[in-house]
């Protein structure tokens, strides 16, 4: 997801507690993705892009954290675990974010992410390979904890203004680890030269680094969203190497310790794969996050391969959700999706984009019920009356995303429903093809 500028929207769709529902309900949320405008662009810009976004009828922004942005790359601080350790500057970007956004009413999403710094990453030959490359997971946990210690409401920013930032209560695990780009390595050799897959046991380590360290901090599924996964939709195929991306259906499944027919994996295989669900428990989390791009087809078009994930297969992925229970896998439809279309391109005439846009809204509306099977009959997306709404800025990508929300959040929505759709989307939906 961070491999483009991107503004995000699109519905929420509530976790297995939540009740089904034919339309949109108050469970669900608007989310978007802009880090280049939200972070690297100055104050001024990311002022401007808030508020816009909140005209726009967006309720939460998903920015990326990367750890060896904020972390010195040469030696690990002091004490990894404290704010206090890392230099005030490096979180300015954030702590205005987070701060500006709490103004304009909306909240945020904290993706805590790599690379890593030099010292935290893995050799190979004794030589540093990459900054996504065997990241230790002992130190992203102290990462974690400092990030979930700054922005758990009470801490005080040193240098601008000497209040409490504001907490930040929905947080996912690294991005994209089933990607070569994000994590590696993606595949091993053993002895006998035959790979094996790599990433999904490196990141179930990161994960429950991650989620310890959030939770030391404060953030446990009692009060915060908690997110597993953020994988990308496809894979490399029949190519096996240190960057080629594994599918995500076949990533998912190696991190729940299951195997082709979802049954757990036992013996040589649980231990190849490093399962420690029984020495361990479960993994805390209260919803699984996926990007489900359909960059070369229309979003309702299914993808042959069978662990490859589209926005039209993700049945594939709620199917494995319910057979991982035992590894702490919420139930039912994945609760944080993604769907990349032009809001505004110059390129592309509006009529050209209509049809897939429209497609990728109904498509979206269609997350299985986590009470009934897959195939059951598909939910409607449903429509509020026009309103005249602003134009989206020249130049952006947008994701209709999915989140699903937690307790905390689901009492605070129900006391003020969300609109059906943002208003950018609404027009849209609505006119035929």
């Amino acid at each position: 997801m961070s491999r483009a500028v991107v503004l995000v929207a699109g519905l929420l769709v509530a976790l297995a507690a939540a009740p089904a529902a034919a339309h949109a309900s108050a469970q669900q949320e608007t989310l978007l993705m802009d880090d280049n405008r939200l972070l690297h662009r100055g104050p001024r810009v990311a002022d401007a892009t808030l508020v816009e976004l909140r005209a726009l009828g967006v309720d939460r922004v998903r920015v990326s954290v990367h750890w060896r942005n904020l972390a010195s790359a040469r030696r690990a601080p002091a004490d990894p675990a404290s704010p206090a350790g890392y230099d005030p500057g490096v979180f300015d970007a954030y702590d205005h974010l987070v701060r500006r956004a709490r103004s304009v009413g909306l909240d945020v999403l904290f993706n805590v992410t790599g690379g890593a710094p030099r010292w935290a990453t893995g050799r190979e030959g004794g030589r540093f390979v990459d900054p996504t490359f065997a990241p230790d997971p002992a130190a992203f946990h102290h990462f974690a904890r400092m990030v979930g210690r700054r922005y758990d409401g009470t801490y005080p920013d040193e240098n601008q203004g000497g209040g409490p930032l504001p907490r930040v209560s929905a947080w996912s695990v690294w991005n994209e680890p089933n990607h070569g780009a994000f994590l590696q390595p993606q595949w091993v050799r053993d002895g006998a030269r035959r790979w094996h897959p790599a990433s999904p046991a490196r990141y179930r380590r990161l994960a429950r680094a991650g989620l310890s360290g959030l939770a030391a901090a404060g953030h446990t599924t009692a009060t915060d969203v908690l997110l597993l996964g953020e994988t990308s939709p496809l894979g490399n195929g029949d190519r096996r190497g240190r960057r080629q991306t594994i599918a995500p259906a076949a990533f998912l499944r190696e991190v729940l310790c299951l195997d082709r027919r979802l049954r757990p994996l036992r013996g040589a295989a649980s231990r190849r794969a490093g399962c420690d669900f029984a020495r361990r428990g479960p993994l805390a989390v209260t919803g699984y996050a996926h990007h489900p791009y359909s960059i070369m087809s229309a979003p309702d078009t299914r993808r042959a391969n069978r662990d490859e994930v589209s926005l039209a297969d993700l049945a594939r992925l709620t199917r494995i959700l319910d057979a991982g229970r035992h590894a702490g896998a919420p139930a039912g439809a994945p609760a944080h999706l993604g769907h990349r279309v032009r809001l505004a391109d110059p390129a592309r005439s509006l009529s050209r984009r209509r049809p897939r846009r429209r497609r990728a809204l109904v498509v979206a509306g269609r997350a299985p019920d986590p009470r009934r099977p897959a195939r059951g009959r598909p939910r409607a997306v449903s429509h509020a009356r026009r309103r005249a709404r602003p134009r989206p800025s020249q130049g952006h990508q947008a994701l209709l995303a999915h989140l699903a929300i937690g307790p905390a959040l689901r009492r605070r929505h129900a006391q003020a429903p969300l609109r059906r759709l943002p208003p950018a989307l609404r027009r849209v939906a609505r006119r035929p093809g």
